[in-house]
Formats: structure tokens, sequence, C-alpha cells
């Protein structure tokens, strides 16, 4: 009887120890799985910069940073988001974000599309670059629908004609 209970004893310890082993190897993977993603998107941050410029557009910052609020149960709270790049072609202004790996560049995902919003509403930009950091493409994302800017030429040109419109009518009435 005493042996049995001494097997079952080894058995279980031999089992904690198994899966102590399986953790600690599998966390390990996951770090390194993890450090090697998080270099590869260093490198294509790095090789980014001159791809952008080849293809027409200046770095006018680098990982920049953004402060906005948002109001929680009428609070207001400061949030603040960091792109990779802002950049410029000829008058425009965009937000480029590099991203690596296929689920990472798939614009559909709602993660990477959420993200992409944030960058559009916060920075107040043209539009949205997303840098395919692997297949060195490059994807203009924009929000027609969320955008309610307001195009000052349309004004300038409708106030110009009401005002032209006034003008005449109060001189012909006058006459």
């Amino acid at each position: 009887m005493e042996k049995w209970w001494q097997i079952g004893l080894f058995l279980l310890i031999f089992s904690l120890v198994v899966v102590w082993v399986t953790i600690k190897f599998s966390q390990k993977i996951k770090a390194r799985k993890l450090h090697k993603l998080v270099s590869q998107g260093r490198k294509a941050e790095r090789e980014a910069v001159s791809f952008l410029q080849q293809k027409g557009y200046q770095i006018l910052q680098e990982q920049v940073e953004k402060n906005f609020f948002l109001r929680v149960d009428g609070q207001k709270v400061k949030c603040n988001v960091r792109a990779d790049f802002l950049v410029k072609k000829g008058r425009k202004l965009f937000v480029a974000e590099v991203k690596t790996g296929h689920q990472a560049t798939n614009y559909t995902r709602p993660t990477v599309r959420r993200q992409l919003l944030e960058y559009y509403w916060v920075y107040q930009t043209k539009g949205v670059l997303l840098v395919d950091g692997e297949n060195w493409q490059i994807r203009q994302i924009d929000f027609p629908q969320s955008s309610k800017k307001v195009n000052r030429l349309e004004i300038f040109i409708w106030s110009s004609v009401f005002l032209l419109i006034g003008f005449v009518l109060s001189q012909w009435i006058t006459i």
C-alpha cells in the first residue's frame, strides 16, 4: 500500500514539474515572437523614411504624439495617440502608419480600421497612409463620411455670389 502512495506522489510532483516547464517554455516562445515582431516593426519604420521620400512624401515629424480629450460621464479625460509619421505631399498633409504582417496591414480588420480612424480624427489630415513595411506599398485611407470639414473656397464663392446678388438687388431697388 505504501508503495502506491509513493508512486502517486511521484506522479503528482512529476506532473506539476511538467506543467511548470511547459508554461515557462510557452512564455519564452511568446516573448521571442513578440521581440521579433517589435524588431521587424522598428526596422520597417526606419526603412519607411526613405521609401516615403522616394514616393514624393516629405517627412515632417516622426513618432508624432498628439493629445485629445474625451468626455466620460461629463468629465474631461486626456488621452494621447502616437503616429509613426506626419508627412506632406504637395499641399496635402497625411499621417503615415507603418505596419508589418498580413493581419496588421489588413485595413478591413476592425483594430486596424479603428486605429486609422482615430488618427484621421485626431490629426485632422487629408487622409491616413497605411504603409506595408514588408511589401512596400502605400494605401491612402480616407473616411469621407466622417469628415465634416468646411470647404473654404466653396464658402467664399457662395458668399461672393450672394453678396453680388444683394448688391445688384439693392441698386435695382433704389433706381
